[in-house]
């Protein structure tokens, strides 16, 4: 190694407890498969690396980079590694700007002020003994310890700004719900919880969270903490159940608080230092990046939904949850570490196959949230610092999964490297650039934990965290996968405005079909990749195609026409070219065509033709034949091109002439023969004189000039009872 190689491999082997790591190591496979997820990995790596060589070494330099020889060739070649400024506590943070991400929250607010999607609940179930008085005095000592829970968000002039108020003090509420019946508490529980979780904050005048406790019996309570996004975002909440825990086990245990480190800085010093670092100058360069990047790439992906979407659309959302097998979850690895890829990569290339199979389009946009605390200042602070990356999508049909996963790993890590550049400010540059300031940038999302939210241990206490359902829906689609033990769960959000609870049950089933194809067969084509599990495919092809049912041997199709007159007269038999026929008048026509017919000199089982152009002179026609005739020749205007003087016209009386917008041949082959008029100057026979028919000896045909492609001249037909027709 070389002097710079070593200095790197020491600090390496110190963030991993190693006493020593190789040149060409893969440093994230030291680490195990039981540590947490790369992203903490990557930012302790960061941090180290940041304090022993003095420069910026990006997470995405980290992933795409996972060696000591790699790393260091990077960090020697890459301009990126410049030195930025750290973050400073501010003399002053009177009126503090709010952070890019913020003002975002801030103006969504201001739009809907009643709505609650911005909420962020919590509810932490709590078997054992609990200690009130130290329950309440650590969420005190949280709010004293971070100045984001005590901000309000005032405006002056239009301009948002960060006022913090002195701390407040709030006693901890408590619902006492133990004296109603036992089996009726936890139902009151959940519902007081969603009820206290979907209350709306006013972030003008504060407060920005809070909480309450529902005690169920003397063992049991469900602490609710609600949040507004604007003060927290997911890695907070790690951070705020990390110091809750600390801060219980210290003033239960009779201490005036927890030994926690003081915070370098507040949330308001980082909005400082954002807005000096990310002037429009400094960001000309990723502006342009991302730009170049997106080019092409439609800001709308036009999802199928199953519901006419509304002129504004709303929060209302729902959300279903489905696991896959641990199996699939070890296949998604191993094929991710083949191609040096994570497994959000993995679950990126198969949710992209999805959209582009359902929406039909080959280039769209997927978002994705990422911490951006790339900083060693902002590791235990609570605030809003994530921000939310855009992922150009290229999906080639032809193309195998191996080649799209391939791609994603490049996407993701691109634009990690200019992960810093808010969304906001991408949204309105390329809405100016579109005159659209509106536009909708991304309407699908996609985020992957690797472990889920560490519950603190507690002295005599067990803790667990319960769903709270009702969320909204911040995007059409957003789906969530979380690896546990047991394999990998998944939650799909989704707009109910949208999309109804069914078809989002059969898309996530399709997610997982797809992905199951795709990390255990990754070089078969995109387009070749199954979409619908066997329980669907038996359901489409089999179950809604067996349309077998049961019919008398010896009831006619013209027999069914008449029961149906007798029982509903007046109902619609037929609609066309804007005329109805009722059933009665069906019925009534098609006696009178039959008696026509026998005084016109048709015989009983003699073969009719009947010209076939589609109207409602057809059904009385095809009844009537059935009643009297022995054989019906279809004709229609479908011949052959120019005529043939070889054609003749059917050994058949026609039942009615062409119609006039017909080819000449087939007029020749009419001209002669005897034309009945239409069915309402058919007479009047009384429906009591239907025509007695043998089905014995009636059968129906079906003729046509051409046999193998080739014109004949002459009718052929195939024979079957009229018995068979009502089948």
């Amino acid at each position: 190694m070389t002097p710079h190689e070593e200095h790197i491999a020491s600090v390496v082997a110190e963030v991993l407890g190693r006493p020593q790591v190789g040149r060409e190591d893969d440093l994230f496979a030291l680490a195990g498969a039981s540590l947490p997820e790369r992203r903490q990995l990557a930012g302790r790596l960061a941090a180290r690396l940041r304090e022993a060589l003095g420069r910026e070494v990006p997470l995405a330099a980290l992933i795409a980079h996972p060696s000591v020889a790699r790393l260091a060739a990077w960090i020697g070649a890459s301009q990126a590694g410049a030195a930025v400024p750290p973050i400073e506590r501010a003399a002053s943070r009177q009126e503090v700007p709010l952070s890019y991400g913020q003002q975002r929250l801030w103006f969504l607010a201001q739009l809907e002020p009643g709505a609650a999607t911005y909420n962020v609940p919590l509810v932490l179930e709590w078997g054992g003994a609990l200690d009130l008085a130290a329950l309440e005095a650590s969420l005190h000592a949280i709010e004293q310890r971070h100045e984001i829970l005590r901000t309000k968000f005032r405006q002056r002039a239009g301009q948002p700004y960060q006022a913090v108020a002195g701390s407040a003090a709030a006693a901890l509420p408590v619902v006492d719900l133990s004296r109603l019946p036992r089996a009726r508490r936890e139902g009151v529980a959940a519902w007081c919880a969603q009820v206290e979780s979907q209350r709306p904050f006013d972030i003008e005048n504060g407060p920005v969270w809070r909480f309450r406790l529902l005690r169920l019996d003397g063992g049991l309570h469900w602490l609710v903490l609600t949040l507004h996004h604007i003060v927290c975002d997911a890695w907070s909440i790690d951070v705020l159940l990390y110091e809750l825990g600390a801060c219980y086990r210290a003033f239960a245990a009779g201490g005036t608080g927890p030994a926690l480190p003081t915070l370098p800085i507040q949330y308001g010093d980082y909005a400082l230092w954002q807005h000096r670092l990310l002037s429009r100058e400094a960001l000309a360069a990723p502006l342009t990046a991302w730009k170049r990047r997106l080019a092409g790439h439609t800001p709308v992906l036009e999802l199928a939904v199953d519901r006419t979407p509304p002129a504004l659309r709303t929060d209302a959302g729902a959300s279903i949850a489905v696991e896959l097998p641990a199996r699939l979850l070890d296949a998604a690895k191993e094929q991710g570490r083949r191609q040096g890829a994570t497994l959000f990569m993995t679950v990126l290339a198969v949710f992209e196959a999805l959209l582009a199979r359902y929406t039909g389009r080959r280039r769209f946009l997927v978002g994705t949230p990422v911490a951006n605390r790339t900083r060693p200042e902002l590791k235990g602070m609570i605030g809003y610092f994530a921000n939310t990356l855009v992922l150009p999508a290229t999906v080639a049909p032809e193309a195998p999964f191996r080649e799209l996963l391939a791609q994603a790993r490049e996407v993701a890590v691109a634009a990690l490297r200019h992960q810093d550049l808010p969304l906001e400010m991408l949204v309105q540059e390329l809405a100016a650039e579109r005159e659209q300031p509106r536009l909708p940038l991304l309407q699908a999302a996609l985020t992957v934990h690797n472990e889920p939210t560490a519950v603190p241990a507690m002295p005599g206490s067990s803790l667990r965290l319960l769903e709270v359902g009702g969320s909204g829906a911040r995007f059409e689609l957003s789906l969530v996968g979380l690896e546990t033990q047991d394999g990998l769960g998944l939650l799909l959000e989704y707009s109910t405005e949208l999309f109804s609870r069914p078809a989002a049950q059969r898309l996530l089933g399709h997610f997982a079909v797809l992905f199951e194809a795709a990390v255990t067969s990754p070089e078969q084509r995109l387009s070749e990749l199954p979409l619908i599990s066997p329980g669907e495919r038996q359901q489409l092809l089999r179950e809604w195609n067996d349309t077998r049912a049961a019919f008398p041997g010896t009831t006619l199709a013209h027999q069914f026409f008449e029961a149906a007159a007798e029982r509903t007269p007046e109902a619609v038999a037929a609609v066309c070219a804007g005329s109805e026929l009722t059933y009665a008048e069906l019925d009534a026509a098609s006696n009178r065509l039959a008696h026509l017919l026998r005084r016109r000199g048709i015989r009983r089982g003699a073969p009719v033709g009947v010209w076939v152009e589609r109207s409602l002179d057809l059904l009385p026609r095809s009844s009537a034949c059935s009643r009297r005739a022995r054989t019906t020749w279809p004709w229609t205007t479908l011949g052959r091109p120019g005529g043939s003087k070889r054609s003749s016209p059917p050994p058949a009386r026609p039942l009615s002439s062409p119609a006039p917008g017909c080819s000449a041949r087939w007029r020749r082959c009419a001209g002669g023969c005897r034309r009945s008029p239409t069915w309402s100057a058919w007479g009047s026979p009384s429906r009591s004189r239907r025509p007695r028919r043998s089905t014995r000896r009636a059968c129906a045909s079906c003729g046509t000039w051409w046999r193998n492609g080739r014109w004949t001249g002459r009718p052929r037909a195939a024979s079957s009872a009229p018995s068979r027709i009502s089948r």
